[in-house]
């Protein structure tokens, strides 16, 4: 799911949000700048997460992207009003925070209680459920 909302985000550019458009240009700004020398934020962002095409089968790319020291880093950029592209990146960050907090986890992929119940099984897997103004399904 993790590699899906990522290859959107990219695909599309941008993604609307309650809070507003979170944008892939804000993420791919961010590695520019780290790769160009001008500083480094303390984070694994490389130029395989942002031109993944070769490694588009490697969760590690596309979780450590949505990734809280990604989001510290567009934060950090943001308030320091010296890159100016940077102003409108609050939805990009809360975005990249929800997808941090909402990704697949060893106890999210658990099993049910009911786990020979098939029909709770499928009930289960097709319950929407709400991620930062993006419904997501199981």
């Amino acid at each position: 799911m993790i590699k899906v909302i990522r290859n959107m985000f990219r695909d599309c550019a941008s993604i609307h949000t309650r809070d507003g458009t979170a944008k892939w240009e804000h993420v791919k700004r961010l590695h520019e700048i780290q790769s160009e020398g001008q500083l480094h934020l303390a984070n694994k962002l490389t130029k395989r997460h942002i031109n993944y095409d070769n490694n588009i089968m490697k969760v590690k790319y596309a979780t450590q992207l949505f990734s809280q020291s990604v989001a510290d880093a567009l934060q950090t950029l943001k308030d320091s009003g010296i890159y100016p592209e940077f102003r409108d990146a609050g939805p990009t960050i809360n975005f990249l925070k929800v997808c941090q907090q909402k990704r697949l986890s060893p106890q999210r992929c658990a099993s049910p209680k009911h786990s020979n119940n098939t029909r709770y099984k499928l009930e289960h897997l097709n319950r929407p459920r709400q991620m930062g103004g993006i419904e997501e399904k199981s």
